[in-house]
């Protein structure tokens, strides 16, 4: 029976690997054992296709989406190999089977998760138990399997909380800086805003003397005219009364100087006649 092909994987297979391979990557980073990673990755790759493919093919995949992880052949094989048996095997039914998102892509652990995790493991182990023939050791190893994979998956998880914690510790230490630095500028701000507004009263009551001088000045200018202009008329009159004055002493003296005129040229009369 020929392999089914497997590249390119349709738009829905992809879709799936991507929204899944950030987690599996927290979940097994490559910094340990890639076995989980593996493991995890060959039932994603089911759970997106629906097919199992070869070591060569699932290279190409890793090379594709996870080009970090570098397992070897022997690995990957292997890890086929335990999947096609958990695939075939008639004692669990789809419900049972264990998948990428079953044992690996799982939500990140709440308050009360470490309840949830052992519940499951206990529920799996009840399940092993129930179909486990007595001489039969595959289902024992499956247990075996996801046992060890969960322990991986929290011990993975663990180092991703502490790294958290440490981070929001950081955080959290540059956020206290960032507030006292505010605080500290807010202060600064204030006092200068102090500053500013009694400089600004300064001004205020500076201008508000300066008006009333002003205005002091004003009235007395005003006066200093209306006294001028009374001081004006004064003289006018006076200048108007001078004039007139001095017309009619004019007028008095062309009639004195008339009648003097008469009067000489009456006498040089007389005296021609005299003699």
């Amino acid at each position: 029976m020929a392999r089914p092909r497997a590249l390119p994987l349709s738009d829905d297979a992809v879709r799936h690997i991507l929204a899944n391979i950030d987690q599996l990557r927290s979940m097994f980073p490559n910094t340990k054992a890639t076995r989980p990673f593996i493991a995890a990755f060959l039932r994603l790759i089911h759970e997106a296709t629906g097919n199992v493919y070869g070591a060569v093919t699932y290279r190409r995949l890793l090379q594709t989406h996870a080009p970090e992880y570098r397992p070897g052949s022997t690995t990957i094989q292997s890890e086929i190999e335990v999947l096609k048996n958990e695939l075939a095997s008639p004692a669990l039914d789809d419900d049972q089977h264990i998948s990428a998102t079953s044992f690996a892509v799982r939500p990140q652990l709440s308050g009360d998760g470490l309840a949830s995790v052992m519940a499951g493991l206990e529920r799996v182990a009840s399940s092993v138990r129930a179909t486990q023939p007595s001489d039969d050791s595959f289902h024992q190893d499956a247990l075996v399997r996801t046992l060890e994979a969960e322990n991986e998956r929290l011990r993975s998880h663990s180092d991703y909380l502490q790294r958290t914690v440490e981070t929001l510790q950081a955080n959290a230490s540059e956020h206290a800086l960032t507030i006292e630095s505010l605080r500290t500028e807010r202060d600064t701000y204030k006092s200068l805003l102090d500053e500013q507004a009694n400089t600004v009263a300064e001004l205020a009551a500076a201008v508000e003397k300066a008006d009333a001088q002003v205005s002091a000045s004003h009235r007395f200018a005003l006066g200093r005219i209306e006294d001028s202009g009374a001081e004006t008329r004064r003289i006018k009159e006076q200048l108007s009364l001078a004039n007139a004055k001095i017309e009619e002493l004019k007028k008095k003296v062309q009639d004195e100087t008339a009648m003097s005129d008469t009067l000489r040229r009456a006498l040089n009369a007389q005296r021609s006649k005299e003699t």
